[in-house]
């Protein structure tokens, strides 16, 4: 996994992007979350204490060791520079580790640690096919599904539900109207334990299948999804669905 950010332009077109992976994607959206939703309960993942997702949990209860390892380069650490890899993945090992570039910042290898751990159960679950995910960095589909699988698991769909309950009325407790997404998405980097840009490029993959799921639980056809359990209650958080659907 190496890192070749850029910002800016990116985003300019973030609206048809999300149009044309609710168009193309749903299936993956969909399989993605409701496997991430599997692994927070079976292993229960969230932390109450810290109220973010314990990652380094996840790899143990797997027998995957994490090991910090410097990644030197001659270009800065956000340009072109490794920032981890799964060992079982790229050489073909029995060996199952993850090697973490100790220059990261914690929250900068907790992204680093899910999008590793997303390769490991991509391949066991024989995940083969390459979709175009909403994510900025430019590589192949296999990475792109792992970038999605760390977005769900590291912001899990229904705790961006009740922080935003909870940012609405922090905000209406001041007397002020909703602050702009810039506030909202450093809300939830504080919260989740992620960075500021890993926070937005996750976003983006959240509000897409905001959309999904609206349209999911209010299609006719598809009414047994209703009882899944990893479907989020749409009726009580209906305002915050319907602005996913139609985001600008």
């Amino acid at each position: 996994m190496t890192a070749n950010i850029k910002t800016g332009e990116k985003f300019i077109k973030r609206h048809e992007v999300i149009k044309e992976i609710l168009e193309k994607n749903k299936e993956i959206y969909q399989d993605v979350y409701k496997h991430t939703y599997r692994l927070i309960k079976e292993f229960s993942l969230w932390d109450n204490r810290i109220g973010m997702i314990n990652v380094r949990l996840l790899a143990e209860k797997n027998d995957i060791r994490i090991q910090d390892q410097l990644m030197q380069s001659e270009k800065p650490i956000i340009s072109d520079e490794i920032l981890g890899y799964y060992n079982g993945f790229y050489l073909n090992s029995t060996d199952k580790e993850i090697y973490v570039n100790s220059n990261l910042s914690e929250v900068f290898k907790r992204y680093v640690i899910a999008h590793e751990l997303a390769h490991y159960f991509m391949k066991i679950e024989n995940v083969t096919k390459g979709y175009c995910m909403n994510m900025i960095f430019p590589v192949n589909g296999m990475e792109r599904l792992c970038d999605l699988f760390s977005a769900f698991l590291l912001m899990p769909f229904e705790k961006v539900l009740v922080l935003w309950e909870k940012f609405k009325k922090k905000n209406e407790s001041t007397g002020g109207a909703l602050p702009d997404t810039y506030s909202w998405l450093k809300y939830l980097a504080f919260n989740f334990g992620v960075t500021d840009y890993h926070a937005a490029i996750m976003y983006y993959d959240i509000r897409a299948l905001g959309g999904i799921l609206y349209e999911l639980y209010y299609d006719e056809n598809e009414l047994s999804v209703r009882e899944e359990d990893w479907m989020p209650n749409i009726e009580k958080y209906e305002e915050f669905f319907k602005g996913m659907k139609n985001a600008e």
